[in-house]
């Protein structure tokens, strides 16, 4: 059997158990087929086309195997102090934790439920915040799931988690007024940071939010559109202090000089990529056009601003503008929720119009998304 027919007949169950009276206790529901999503990502075969990082990381799990045959902290030494990712010490514990079980798909499987059951509790989390229909709930994340490919997060193991991390932070912070709740998502963020560097820009984003200055906003938004022609002299001199020597390496990689698209990814991912980037512009437009903004904090939607500008900012730049979109994705959450929330027949006609309108189109996208992801990856993953 394919992924894609595991995938799509869980989506499908999914869709069908939100119509079903049970569909309120959303926790349970969630975390039912975070399970059963995961299970899949157990089984999952790297496919032939292509090099994908699940090669790497088995090959870096076989390397601790390895070590811990001489001592089973053998390989946590190694990794910490020999290895690829000996920098980053987070990483190298995680995978020395799953490198003590004999099959590499426990890696995948646990990967796989942190970055679903981080989903769960951003959609969980915006329920209750903007009191929200526990069907609404489930719907958003199943489109969600529908738009994004799974088998990124699968095999990459750490970006995405990282993205998912963040964003789920980020949402209890700037929706809270606990103290407490929002010096932990600091927490959080430096986590999201030690699993992947690709946050470090948005740690940077949530520090400017602070100021809350519509000048200084207008400012990071020129930058962030125009930062590519200055990015070269920056890393130079973020270089010279070792706390940034991680990022500064990673960014050579990821950040500067990528304008060849096809030597990074498919013509056919960057454009239908560009399509969720294109639909989630839409509807932040419409979003605004309705004046829903007082449902949000204004820094999270100034933070949504900043990454939209980012990746527009970003489109030279391969890697950074095919992931930004997704981190876009994720941050949408709540603007889908209030979005879907919206009730047609207490509008008048033509708000009632265009929030039908939106609400057939974000599904069809969604279907779209899932066939394609299909023909590009899914059916060429086998369990």
């Amino acid at each position: 059997m394919t992924f894609g027919i595991g995938y799509g007949l869980i989506l499908l169950l999914f869709v069908f158990s939100s119509l079903l009276p049970f569909h309120k206790r959303v926790l349970p529901t969630l975390l039912l087929f975070d399970f059963a999503i995961s299970f899949l990502a157990y089984f999952v075969k790297t496919p032939s086309f292509g090099y994908w990082d699940t090669i790497r990381f088995s090959q870096f799990l076989d390397q601790l195997r390895g070590f811990n045959s001489l001592g089973t902290f053998n390989g946590l030494k190694w990794g910490l102090t020999s290895s690829y990712y000996a920098q980053q010490p987070v990483v190298v514990m995680y995978l020395w934790v799953f490198s003590l079980f004999k099959n590499d798909g426990m890696l995948f499987c646990a990967s796989a439920f942190f970055f679903l059951f981080s989903l769960s509790l951003l959609i969980i989390k915006s329920k209750k915040e903007l009191n929200c229909n526990p069907r609404i709930a489930l719907f958003t994340q199943i489109l969600i799931l529908a738009t994004f490919n799974i088998f990124f997060q699968i095999e990459g193991i750490r970006n995405f988690l990282a993205f998912i991390l963040f964003s789920t932070s980020l949402y209890f912070d700037l929706s809270s007024n606990n103290k407490q709740t929002r010096i932990s998502c600091w927490f959080f963020y430096i986590l999201a940071f030690s699993i992947h560097p690709s946050v470090f820009p948005l740690i940077i984003f949530r520090a400017i939010i602070a100021t809350d200055s519509k000048i200084v906003n207008r400012i990071t938004y020129i930058i962030l559109l125009t930062y590519t022609f200055f990015l070269n002299p920056v890393i130079n001199f973020i270089s010279n202090f070792a706390i940034f020597n991680l990022f500064t390496e990673k960014a050579q990689d990821y950040l500067y000089g990528q304008s060849n698209y096809q030597s990074f990814a498919g013509g056919g991912q960057i454009l239908f990529t560009s399509f969720i980037f294109i639909c989630l512009v839409l509807e932040f437009l419409f979003f605004n056009l309705y004046n829903m903004k007082e449902n949000l904090s204004a820094k999270y939607i100034t933070f949504y601003k900043y990454v939209m500008f980012f990746t527009l900012g970003s489109f030279l730049n391969t890697q950074v503008y095919l992931r930004m979109i997704m981190l876009l994705l994720f941050l949408s959450v709540p603007i889908k929720m209030l979005l879907l929330s919206k009730k047609a027949f207490v509008l008048d006609n033509d708000l009632s119009k265009s929030i039908y309108a939106y609400k057939v189109l974000v599904v069809l996208f969604a279907i779209l998304m899932f066939f394609w992801w299909n023909h590009q990856t899914y059916s060429q993953v086998l369990l």
